[in-house]
Order: structure tokens, then C-alpha cells, then sequence
């Protein structure tokens, strides 16, 4: 098969060298895009712009074309010029599902989140979690292994990340900390994962700890060879996928420079991309909904004296209404109480922070918990915004949220990113 490929190649070739033909030129480019030569793809893209008129060409043929350049832009990283194709190629053919998702792609790598949650809207791709299957779509595998590989994945990407911040890596290997590593897991509980993600990782563990991708990039890849020990667990396994996606991006397997491997990363990365703009979406989601919610204030109660689990708008013990002090005080050691018994709070619903030992003993000292701001690498505090507005009365009306989903909400609020 691949000595066929290779002489049909070498025909496209010759009529674009020699014809300058644009079908040959296309040709040539879609079997660089397989072969993952990303640069020459785009390269025999450029040559065939030059000699066709997009606008004359038959709308599902302009379509295919202008979605395959947005594609090859996108991988590049040349994310303005891929939204303009991906919009040509949409243009031509409203229908265009796939183009809609790539633009989402590269709108969220931009940093356009809005425009990103819409076109991946659009694009009704879906994704299938864990915990809505009845049994497991890997063979060898449990349902209970499956949540194991998950959890697993979850915590090789978390370490691996944040890892990665800090340590230095060749830039064949860094990308920006985007959709390419991973960043659902900083949303998703375990059974929250996708089928379509746990069964691209799991063909992607088969390939890379093959012998041939073993000598390609094992010498730069420790985690290569800890993936072809036998006797690993499902969690073992599915933390170190999680750690190579995280550190190096899933850009990892055009390191094989074959077919397949190529082939696995288009699955992996798609997969990966689909999760991680469905929860950066329901994130934005909950963002919409805050700030169209209005209320009335909450009056101080008329009760005397507060102590935890009561509520924050009850008077001081003199029958003073408490200063936004004592209220922010009150607030966050209710939260670790609801915490401490299990219970899923606004500021956890909203992913605003990880419940971890460390954030539950601040605030049981009445302080903001932490989390870990990816873009800037700072640990910053939880927020508390007000709805209605203080200067509204609304002492006691607070809603948990991370200061950029802040300062969405709120004009006032400004964080200088």
C-alpha cells in the first residue's frame, strides 16, 4: 500500500512540475497532510492558490479545499489566517460541521472563548462520558479499569502540567499551554472522560511503546519506555499518557513519521479537543448565566450571633450588621464545613477550585481557597462577586468565581490580563 502511495505521489508530482495542474498540486497536499509533513502540505496549498479562483469553483469544492488550508494553518499555528479559510470554506457550505469545529479550535487557541463555545456549538460534535455507557468499549478492559485509566489520565496531565511550567523544554516538543494538553482534566471528574478520548489514548499507548517509536523518541521521552513495562494498572497506564499529553502536547506522535501514527494523533487530538472545548464551554456557560441572573438584596436576619453552618446574613452578637469582613469570613468557613460533609458547593460547580486538604484548612481559617492559574503560572484566590452590587445592599448575595470569570461579570472588576 504504501509502495502504491508513493508511485501515485510521484505521478501528482510530475503533473504539477510539469502541467502545473491544480488538481495534482491538491493531491500532494492532502498526501503530505497523511504523512504528516504539515510545511510541505502547505507549501503545495500556496502553489495551487496561485493558479485556481476559490470563487469559481463548485461551493463543495471550494469548501474542501479552503477547510484543508484552515486545517494545515491550524496545525502550523497560524491561527488568523486559519480562521479566515475556515470561514471561506463555511461561507461556501453553511453545512460544513467539521470546519466549524476546527475554527473553535483555533478561535480557543487565540484566546476567543466566546467565539469558540459557538462554533463548537455548531459543530455538534459530541462527546460520549464514561458514566452514560453500560459497558466498556475496550476489550481487555472493566468499566471499573476504564475509571482507573481515567483517573489516571487526570493525574498524569495535572502533574505533568503544571510540571511543565517549570522545567524547559525543546521547542519541538513546548506548545502554548492550549487545547493540545489537555486542559479538561482541570474540569472533569473521571467518569466525566470521554469514551471516544479513553479509546484514542489506549490505541496511542499501543503504538507509541512499539519498538520502532521506542528508537525515534524514547532517548527524549522517558515515559515511552515506563509505558512498556508489563504489569501496569489501568491507573498506572492512564497516567502516563496523561503525563506525556500534558507535558509534551499531543503533537508528540509526528515524532513517528508514519502513516498511522499520524492517523492516531488526528484521532487523539480531536478527541482531546472535544473535551477540552466542551468544558471550557460549559465553564462559559455557567459565566452567561451568572451574569444575566439579577436578584433582590438579602436583609440581615434578625437572629443574634453566628457560628458555622449558620447562616452568613445573621446579625453580630451586639445586633450589628456585619462588615463585608465578617461576611467574607463567614462565607468561606461555611464553605469548608460543606466540604468537610461531602457537599458539592456553587464554587465547586463552577470549577472555581480543587477541594483539596490545604484549600479546606484556609478556608476553615475564614481565607479564599487557591488554584492554579495556568496562563500567568500564579496561584490565585477565589473571588467572592456580589449580585446585586454592595452599593445595591447586596452584603450578603455573593457568588463564588476566579477573577477572569469576574471580571466577565463584572465592569468594575478589571484583572489587567
Amino acid at each position: 500500500m504504501n509502495a502504491l502511495e508513493n508511485e501515485y505521489h510521484s505521478i501528482f508530482t510530475n503533473c504539477s512540475q510539469n502541467h502545473n495542474a491544480p488538481s495534482a498540486y491538491y493531491q500532494n497536499a492532502l498526501y503530505h497532510l497523511k504523512m504528516g509533513d504539515i510545511s510541505s502540505s502547505l507549501e503545495d496549498l500556496q502553489e495551487l492558490y496561485k493558479i485556481i479562483d476559490i470563487e469559481t469553483l463548485a461551493p463543495s469544492v471550494a469548501s474542501a479545499i479552503c477547510q484543508t488550508k484552515g486545517f494545515v494553518e491550524l496545525e502550523i499555528g497560524f491561527y488568523d489566517q486559519a480562521i479566515l479559510d475556515l470561514g471561506k470554506s463555511i461561507e461556501s457550505n453553511p453545512n460544513n460541521k467539521e470546519a466549524h469545529f476546527l475554527r473553535a479550535i483555533a478561535n480557543f487557541e487565540k484566546g476567543d472563548f466566546y467565539e469558540a463555545k459557538k462554533d463548537f456549538s455548531i459543530s455538534e460534535i459530541k462527546n460520549t462520558p464514561i458514566e452514560e455507557i453500560s459497558k466498556s468499549p475496550i476489550t481487555q478492559y472493566t468499566l471499573q479499569d476504564i475509571f482507573q485509566f481515567s483517573s489516571g489520565m487526570i493525574d498524569g496531565i495535572q502533574s505533568a502540567s503544571l510540571q511543565g511550567l517549570r522545567d524547559f523544554f525543546p521547542s519541538i516538543l513546548s506548545s502554548i499551554r492550549g487545547l493540545s494538553n489537555g486542559i479538561w482534566a482541570f474540569a472533569l471528574n473521571p467518569k466525566q472522560v470521554s469514551v471516544e478520548m479513553v479509546q484514542a489514548a489506549n490505541q496511542v499507548i499501543n503504538f507509541i511503546a512499539s519498538r520502532d517509536f521506542v528508537e525515534i523518541a524514547g532517548a527524549i521521552i522517558p515515559e515511552i519506555e515506563e509505558l512498556r513495562r508489563k504489569g501496569l494498572t489501568p491507573h498506572q497506564k492512564g497516567q502516563l499518557i496523561g503525563q506525556i499529553i500534558g507535558r509534551y502536547g499531543t503533537e508528540i506522535l509526528m515524532f513517528s513519521g508514519s502513516v498511522k501514527g499520524v492517523k492516531l494523533l488526528m484521532n487523539l487530538k480531536k478527541a482531546n479537543a472535544a473535551l477540552g472545548l466542551e468544558s471550557v464551554s460549559k465553564k462559559i456557560g455557567n459565566v452567561e448565566r451568572l451574569r444575566e441572573t439579577s436578584q433582590v438584596a438579602t436583609q440581615a436576619s434578625s437572629i443574634k450571633g453566628w457560628k458555622v453552618g449558620d447562616p452568613i446574613n445573621n446579625r453580630t452578637i451586639n445586633g450589628r450588621i456585619p462588615t463585608w469582613s465578617a461576611v467574607r469570613y463567614r462565607y468561606w468557613r461555611n464553605e469548608a464545613l460543606h466540604c468537610r460533609n461531602g457537599k458539592t458547593t456553587k464554587a465547586i460547580e463552577l470549577n472555581c477550585y480543587k477541594p483539596t486538604e490545604e484549600n479546606i484548612r484556609r478556608m476553615e481559617r475564614g481565607l479564599a481557597p487557591k488554584f492554579f492559574n495556568e496562563k500567568t503560572g500564579k496561584m490565585e484566590k477565589v473571588e467572592l462577586h456580589h449580585n446585586p452590587p454592595q452599593r445595591d445592599g447586596g452584603l450578603f448575595d455573593v457568588i463564588p468565581v476566579t477573577p477572569k470569570m469576574h471580571e466577565q461579570i463584572d465592569p468594575y472588576r478589571y484583572t489587567g490580563g
